[in-house]
């Protein structure tokens, strides 16, 4: 006859200090394992000495010892520093985790199809529903919100984003200025030369604008980087020039180049960028980084695997340099690497 078998279970006492082992037959004690079969003709297993803690009929499955990273990542769970926000009413679902927004920035309120909430008043209770952004703040909201946040929509965050709580920077086919007839993807053209797939093994720039007075604010924070680690070569600095508009921008696309190339110093041209043409795929990417206001400038600091860790917006601060340049990128360069080039 095929003898059946139970999975026992048993403590060993004071033999070793308690280890925290992730079990399901032991809840986290040390065990013994053996098998009995069972009376041929009670169908029970004989009496054993306690102490039993559980008794199993079949086989048990059993996962690895914890570790110390799993502490970790159990940890940061719980007390992450920018929640991923999950309320599709809320406009920050739509966002990357980690922008942080001026108090009297507009964007922030803003979903992806250009609406905001409004209260209302009907049959005596109130409700919530979506208007257009012009219809509620003004077809210039744009300029009183840069009025009202001293050009800043955007302010610079005291701390880089966490690794595993930030996002890739959201995918946008763009055109070299030093090249004709070309497009490449970012971020992945930006990070193809980290084959060690390493956050800290290099760091990018990215700063981009849509009119000319945002692009006018680009240089005063390319240059400090530049000063200081211009001789680097895992620090990349990169502007891109968006313009809005479908069929008639693609139409007037060597025109539109021949422009801006004129207008763009010498020294920028080799790490400029120019995107029009695709609104879809430039308004995704304005709408996941939270620059809605096409009347600045916006900066984004990457890691080596294309992530956005830290924001800012508008004019720079001396202190908002200072962190970029001391404390910020830095913390994405081999230790070796992080100091002054020049």
């Amino acid at each position: 006859m095929l003898a059946t078998f139970i999975l026992e279970t048993r403590i060993i006492p004071n033999l070793f200090k308690t280890t925290r082992t992730t079990t399901t037959a032991t809840c986290g004690r040390l065990v013994h394992h053996r098998l009995r079969p069972l009376s041929t003709t009670t169908g029970q297993p004989p009496s054993i000495p306690p102490p039993v803690l559980l008794v199993f009929r079949g086989f048990a499955s059993f996962s690895k010892r914890r570790t110390k990273e799993d502490d970790e990542d159990e940890s940061l769970s719980k007390r992450r520093m920018y929640p991923r926000c999950l309320d599709p009413e809320d406009p920050a679902h739509y966002r990357h985790p980690g922008i942080q927004f001026h108090p009297e920035s507009i964007s922030q309120y803003m979903f992806p199809d250009k609406t905001v909430h409004k209260e209302i008043l009907k049959g005596g209770t109130t409700k919530n529903i979506r208007m257009p952004i012009e219809l509620e703040h003004g077809y210039f909201w744009m300029l009183r919100e840069l009025r009202h946040t001293n050009n800043k929509p955007i302010v610079a965050n005291p701390l880089l984003i966490p690794e595993k709580e930030a996002h890739e920077l959201p995918p946008l086919t763009v055109t070299p200025m030093a090249a004709t007839n070309k497009t490449v993807l970012l971020p992945d053209h930006l990070i193809q030369q980290n084959r060690s797939n390493d956050p800290a093994a290099q760091c990018t720039i990215v700063a981009h604008s849509c009119r000319q007075y945002g692009y006018s604010l680009i240089p005063s924070w390319i240059e400090p980087i530049r000063e200081m680690y211009g001789n680097n070569t895992r620090v990349q600095t990169v502007i891109i020039n968006a313009s809005e508009g479908g069929w008639l921008f693609r139409s007037m696309a060597p025109l539109l180049k021949w422009l801006i190339k004129k207008n763009t110093r010498e020294e920028d041209r080799e790490c400029t960028y120019l995107h029009y043409g695709n609104q879809a795929a430039f308004d995704n990417f304005r709408n996941k980084l939270g620059c809605h206001n096409v009347m600045t400038c916006y900066v984004h600091l990457l890691d080596g695997l294309g992530q956005v860790r830290w924001a800012a917006s508008g004019p720079p601060t001396p202190e908002e340099i200072d962190d970029l340049l001391h404390k910020h990128i830095p913390q994405l360069l081999p230790r070796k690497q992080s100091g002054t080039t020049k």
